[in-house]
């Protein structure tokens, strides 16, 4: 499924410092994205469905805990792409 957004353009910026962080933290809940991000739970969650639209990232579920997010393939390539990896 292609979004409407080539993944070639750049993102917001608050997308790719979301995908950075779940690059460096492997898997976050929403809550600590933003807190690590200073935004509010709301807009990191925006944020974060807007990425998995967009096969970057992908959440996954647990009986016991919160949701996490974490970073999948097509994100790491655009990071490749933009020389954002370190």
């Amino acid at each position: 499924m292609q979004n409407e957004e080539s993944h070639n353009e750049y993102l917001d910026n608050i997308k790719e410092k979301i995908l950075i962080l779940l690059l460096q933290h492997e898997r976050l809940e929403p809550a600590q994205i933003s807190t690590l991000l200073g935004a509010g739970v709301q807009l990191t969650l925006f944020h974060l469905e807007d990425l998995k639209k967009s096969n970057m990232v992908m959440d996954y579920h647990s009986a016991e805990n919160p949701a996490s997010w974490g970073i999948i393939q097509d994100g790491r390539a655009y990071l490749a792409r933009h020389d954002l990896l370190s």
